[in-house]
């Protein structure tokens, strides 16, 4: 092997464990050791997920989460826990545009597989924000489609950094924070064409893109990379002491 299987072993920056991972991933997947291969590509994302809080200047920043009233929500809130889960099964067909990007990978080389695997382990929720001339909770829109009809909650938190630009290496557990930008695929400079071979999609882009369509949501993600959790759904406990500051009701 090429190094072993700790997430960090000497003191290297994050672009050299990125580049020793990536390498050790290829040449593992391309000799048959998919195992092996998706451990070094899930090390090798980790270290690529370590993008730039958006709120990374903020000490705490205020959002907004519309949810129903059934059981597991809240068990969040007595537990204080968010849940997160994979971006395929929210309801937006084509969130986020990096799946859209895996699929156009085709090809005969072994480690594409174990490649595209690493990055099953991307979990996110939605929450939204107030702008200068609009409040979150009077939003009719978000009430109607994520709050059960108006018959749900909102709750408003407060999070501070530690919840959202973290990087918790023994865990291997990272977050960030992310503004969703809306592009208007009608729009040449802005579309993103994967058909095209040589289309690249930086993470940033990749996790945090939405269709103009979507725009009346004023969406913020949390991303995490959990690669030690199978399951569809994560339980996260928040670890700003006393986040929700309110909790709306609907009509």
């Amino acid at each position: 092997m090429l190094v072993s299987c700790g997430l960090k072993e000497p003191n290297l920056n994050a672009s050299t464990y990125r580049a020793i991972y990536k390498l050790a991933g290829d040449i593992c997947g391309d000799l048959g050791y998919y195992k092996e291969s998706l451990d070094y590509y899930k090390k090798h994302l980790f270290f690529n997920l370590q993008i730039k809080s958006d709120f990374r200047d903020e000490t705490s920043v205020r959002l907004f989460h519309f949810r129903n009233t059934k059981k597991y929500v809240l068990n969040n809130l007595k537990n204080n826990e968010i849940t997160l889960v994979d971006p395929r099964r929210q309801n937006d067909i084509v969130d986020s545009p990096v799946f859209s990007w895996l699929d156009s990978l085709v090809g005969c080389k072994k480690h594409l597989k174990s490649y595209k695997n690493s990055f099953d382990y991307i979990r996110a929720t939605s929450f939204c924000i107030d702008t200068q001339d609009s409040k979150a909770v009077e939003n009719t829109l978000m009430w109607a489609h994520y709050a059960n009809c108006h018959k749900g909650i909102c709750v408003e938190y407060e999070l501070s950094k530690q919840d959202y630009s973290s990087n918790a290496t023994e865990y291997a557990t990272l977050f960030r924070l992310l503004r969703i930008d809306y592009i208007d695929p009608a729009t040449p400079e802005e579309s993103i064409d994967f058909t095209k071979q040589d289309t690249e999609l930086n993470l940033r882009t990749a996790l945090a893109t939405k269709s103009i369509d979507w725009q009346y949501e004023h969406e913020v993600r949390m991303i995490a990379y959990t690669p030690v959790e199978e399951g569809k759904y994560v339980q996260c406990v928040l670890q700003t002491p006393n986040p929700i500051k309110a909790i709306y009701f609907g009509v």
